[in-house]
């Protein structure tokens, strides 16, 4: 079954944020997450791996940054829901 709702998120060098934000977001198989990594550096990257995702939550890492624009882009592709939300 495919999510009804699609959030996605442009992540850079903010992972210690990112468990609050998710706190916000529901749970459920409506919902699926996507966190696009923006070319963070390497101790954030780190922080991202060690963060325990939902089992909603996806994680793309970019290897170039390109700012929060293509970061939406890229999770626009990604996505399976019928809606999105940035």
């Amino acid at each position: 079954m495919n999510p009804k709702v699609s959030v996605i998120i442009p992540h850079k060098n903010s992972a210690s944020l990112l468990p609050r934000l998710l706190a916000t977001i529901p749970t459920t198989p409506d919902f699926e997450v996507i966190i696009i990594d923006d070319n963070s550096n390497s101790e954030e990257v780190a922080a991202l791996q060690q963060l325990k995702p939902r089992s909603n939550v996806r994680i793309v890492y970019s290897a170039e940054s390109g700012f929060a624009g293509k970061a939406r882009n890229r999770g626009m592709s990604a996505a399976k829901g019928n809606w999105l939300i940035f």
